[in-house]
């Protein structure tokens, strides 16, 4: 079917007297309702996972910043490595 497609690669169309020609499968009336239904259940599903992973991606892009200052903080404290009671600060 799709050798007979027309349009650009990015968006196929198929006539419908070419669609005509084949036999598509469908599920009985009370199957597709099932289908459906579990679908609308699941869709607010997706839309709380596409918020988490917008949410990830903005932990993701301000993690080098943020472990950068951290870094930074840690070392003016004297924190990064041990210290040795015994030696006299660096200031």
């Amino acid at each position: 079917m799709e050798d007979q497609a027309s349009g650009s690669t990015k968006q196929k169309e198929l006539a419908q007297e070419t669609v005509k020609r084949y036999l598509i499968p469908v599920p009985p009336l009370a199957e597709q309702r099932r289908i459906a239904e579990r679908v609308s259940e699941l869709m607010p599903l997706v839309g709380e996972y596409g918020k988490l992973e917008d949410e990830r991606e903005a932990l993701d892009a301000s993690l080098p910043e943020r472990l950068r200052k951290s870094v930074l903080q840690m070392a003016v404290e004297g924190k990064l490595v041990p210290q040795d009671p015994s030696e006299e600060p660096a200031s």
